[in-house]
């Protein structure tokens, strides 16, 4: 990487960053004059860089974290992706798979740069935890109301059966699926890519 990734984010953004045993089970905390950013040694680099960004898009949005409505809140995420993961440093990458692009990125979570890949091309992402669905989104970061086809359903089981990734195309359905299994975060996930042919 070549780099600290706390090192960068003092240096780019003017603030301190020290660790801290927190009494609040947050990842990070801004201090009240925003020049230091206390990070909670319990939660994983993953986690605390996520909450520190976080916290900075919801700075560059005018808005506050724990005071903001969903669409700020919304926001504030997609502004969290780009300052996380550039669109600049990414672009180059945008073919290769998560596992790689998690080599390239190790202080994001798997999820994350799912997140952040899939804003910038043009499908759906699903994402299962141990089995339960907790998101659904087409590219422009909306959620998607319809159930997973049975196809996504097949690929995401596949993937669970067999701890693998696996990609599959479906000519009937038109529709060709990446699906990822990761473990991550005390959970066993399936991260999903469909787009049309």
């Amino acid at each position: 990487m070549g780099y600290n990734i706390f090192d960068k984010i003092s240096a780019q953004y003017d603030v301190k960053i020290k660790s801290a045993d927190l009494k609040k089970n947050i990842p990070s905390v801004l201090s009240k004059n925003k020049k230091v950013f206390y990070i909670n040694k319990k939660f994983s680099l993953e986690s605390q860089v996520y909450s520190i960004f976080h916290t900075l898009a919801h700075s560059r949005l005018g808005t506050i974290c724990s005071k903001s409505n969903s669409s700020e809140e919304k926001a504030a995420e997609i502004l969290n992706y780009e300052l996380l993961i550039p669109e600049a440093e990414i672009k180059n990458h945008i073919n290769e798979t998560l596992f790689k692009l998690k080599n390239i990125f190790p202080y994001c979570t798997y999820e994350t740069i799912a997140k952040r890949l899939h804003l910038m091309k043009k499908n759906t992402i699903t994402i299962w935890h141990n089995y339960e669905l907790v998101l659904r989104e087409n590219s422009y970061g909306q959620p998607v109301n319809e159930k997973p086809h049975q196809w996504e359903t097949e690929c995401m089981r596949y993937s669970y059966r067999n701890q693998d990734s696996i990609g599959r195309g479906n000519e009937n359905e038109k529709l060709r699926c990446l699906s990822y299994f990761i473990k991550e975060e005390s959970k066993n996930k399936v991260i999903l890519f469909t787009e049309k042919m």
